[in-house]
């Protein structure tokens, strides 16, 4: 039998699936795993053998990216920008006069990237290391030791020693510095003494001192008291992680302690450096390439525009020239929530910081208990938050926010708003119905510094006539005019808050501690004149703050400050009347702030948060999508 020929077609078909075959075994994603199947084709008298060819999708992952790292060796996340991008635009919190934050934190705003503190704190308020790798208790607490990171340095290259953080608190007591806070640092042996007048050696004595050197990278530092070794101090750790608790350089500011941060440039051995700085109009900031500290940052750069006096935030976050309002107006929270896209970018939380009416306790009528009491409990603190603040602020009754170390939500009782006591305690206090027992009208005054406390006086005025009878008139003066005379004592009524420094009740309610060294430079008794703020004395509340301040168990000092509010809140020379809520509101391309132990994702400017955020790498796409949403 003759056998056929194989047709060209029937070649060209089988040569194709080979040669198909081969071609997909060089080119991922497909290639040839085996040969599965084999037939064979019986016609008349032709054999052909088919090789049916069996292809297995493989997936091969493409080759990674290079990782984005910054010059001071942090590895940023695969959706990050390339470092040009990492730019932060924001608002300064306004024209600095100089950069030495640990002696006056108002006028430098504690920018403590420049600097850094020993120890800083997490979001969930974790102590964690800043400029020491480590630290440990001493007996008793009685003197707290750290050990400075390995290889810390200032940018011009000089180590950061022991002897920088010895400096520090003898710099920020030294009297001619005329620090406004040095109260605030207290809890460490001598600053107080030395702010006095007292000789620098009671903190810097190698042996004696409240500040002792131990080693080059090792450091003591003691809590005050009267014996040599100081007496406990629980919460000097809470106290050294304070934005402003930072360590300014030895070697550059021992030479004019007044004027070395006046001007740039400026030493860091914090994440960053300041690299200009247009006075009343902008700054910029720039990584430090030298910091080897743990808080490496992904955003390379920080260009802030200083605010004018008719600044309106909101419009320049709109105008997509400010990545992020850390803190929203109430004007400002209305324009982003009529807005459903907008509305979603909106974050909040609760904020240590309680407001309050400061009573001068001393001025008639403003002596007597009762009536101040009557004017604490007449006041609709949750209308005045809910409706009048919009929602920024909740009802407050106490000093310590809910949720701070030592809060108690009994406490809160003393001060609740109740029209029928409130009325009935002025009776007792001599005032029935506003007026004194000859008739006559009670008149009070209440002095405003600034917008905030403007709002606030107005209701107050409206409740306190409304609910008592009482004639309230309103003084507006300038800010820094009330905040002299606040340091006079001379407002018989103003209104005031606090934020928190560090998480703990020392920190709130040592503000109301008396101080002999205040009292004398205003040659008055400490009975007669009270803390550097506020014009009330109480020594049983003093006393109570002094016990808790060296009370090494936890449970016994909580009870002790809690106790010592009871006293604050019955006295009623302050009345507390909110408690802030900060909303805040950034663009969908600024990532990468944690969530917190309760899931809230916010911005602190004082925690690790300002460190960890970063720019996404699709920037220019999100700033397209959410253009011309004003």
């Amino acid at each position: 039998m003759n056998k056929s020929r194989m047709t060209r077609r029937e070649f060209l078909r089988l040569a194709g699936i080979t040669t198909g075959a081969a071609l997909l075994a060089a080119c991922a994603p497909k290639v040839v795993t085996e040969v599965v199947e084999k037939t064979k084709i019986v016609e008349q008298t032709k054999v052909v053998e088919q090789t049916k060819v069996v292809i297995e999708e493989k997936l091969v992952t493409p080759t990674a990216p290079p990782a984005i790292v910054t010059p001071q060796g942090r590895e940023l996340p695969l959706d990050a920008a390339p470092l040009e991008k990492q730019i932060l635009y924001g608002a300064a919190p306004g024209e600095r006069k100089h950069f030495d934050y640990v002696r006056d934190i108002y006028n430098a705003y504690g920018m403590n990237s420049l600097s850094e503190p020993l120890i800083r704190n997490d979001p969930d308020f974790n102590v964690v290391p800043g400029l020491a790798e480590s630290w440990k208790p001493g007996p008793e607490t009685r003197y707290w030791e750290f050990v400075i990171r390995k290889d810390a340095a200032w940018s011009d290259g000089t180590p950061v020693t022991a002897d920088d953080v010895v400096f520090t608190w003898a710099h920020a007591a030294n009297p001619e510095m005329a620090n406004s806070l040095i109260w605030f640092y207290a809890p460490i042996k001598g600053v107080s003494k030395v702010s006095g007048g007292e000789p620098a050696t009671l903190i810097t004595d190698p042996k004696t001192g409240g500040v002792r050197k131990v080693d080059d990278r090792t450091v003591q530092i003691y809590g005050e008291g009267p014996s040599a070794d100081g007496d406990p101090c629980p919460f000097m750790l809470s106290l050294l992680s304070y934005q402003a608790a930072c360590i300014a350089p030895k070697h550059i500011a021992e030479k004019d302690e007044a004027h070395w941060a006046d001007n740039l440039p400026q030493i860091s051995c914090g994440p960053y450096l300041c690299t200009e700085w247009e006075h009343n109009k902008s700054m910029a900031w720039e990584i430090n390439p030298t910091y080897n500290g743990p808080q490496k940052s992904g955003i390379q750069q920080m260009k802030q525009y200083i605010p004018a006096a008719n600044d309106v935030p909101v419009a320049k976050w709109l105008a997509q020239e400010t990545d992020m309002i850390p803190s929203l107006d109430s004007a400002a929270l209305a324009v982003i929530r009529s807005n459903p896209t907008l509305n979603a970018l909106l974050h909040f939380y609760a904020n240590f910081e309680s407001q309050y009416v400061a009573l001068n306790t001393f001025v008639p009528p403003l002596d007597n208990p009762k009536l101040r009491l009557a004017l604490a409990k007449s006041i609709d603190r949750v209308t005045l938050g809910a409706n009048v603040l919009n929602g920024t602020f909740t009802a407050g009754y106490t000093m310590l926010p809910p949720s701070f170390p030592a809060y108690n939500k009994e406490t809160e009782a003393i001060q609740s708003y109740d029209v029928a006591a409130a009325k009935l305690l002025l009776e007792e206090a001599g005032y029935k119905d506003g007026k004194d027992a000859s008739g006559k009208q009670l008149e009070l005054e209440i002095t405003s510094g600034n917008t905030m406390h403007a709002v606030r006086a107005v209701y107050i005025q409206e409740q306190w006539q409304t609910n008592l009878g009482i004639k309230v008139n309103i003084k507006q003066i300038e800010g820094g005019v009330w905040g002299t005379d606040r340091t006079k004592h001379a407002m018989p009524i103003f209104i005031d808050q606090y934020e928190y420094d560090y998480v703990d009740p020392s920190n709130m309610l040592g503000l109301f501690h008396s101080d002999p060294n205040s009292a004398a430079a205003n040659n008055t008794p400490v009975e007669k004149w009270g803390s550097p703020r506020f014009g009330w004395y109480n020594p049983d509340f003093d006393k109570l703050l002094d016990q808790a301040s060296i009370e090494v168990d936890v449970a016994k000092r909580l009870a002790m400050y809690q106790q010592a509010e009871v006293i604050q809140c019955t006295d009623a020379a302050l009345i507390f009347i909110t408690h802030q809520v900060i909303y805040q509101v950034w663009w969908p391309w600024l990532v990468g702030i944690p969530a917190d132990k309760n899931g809230n994702v916010v911005y602190r400017p004082f925690d690790l948060t300002q460190y960890q955020m970063y720019i996404h790498k699709d920037v220019d796409e999100l700033k397209a999508k959410y253009k011309g949403l004003a």
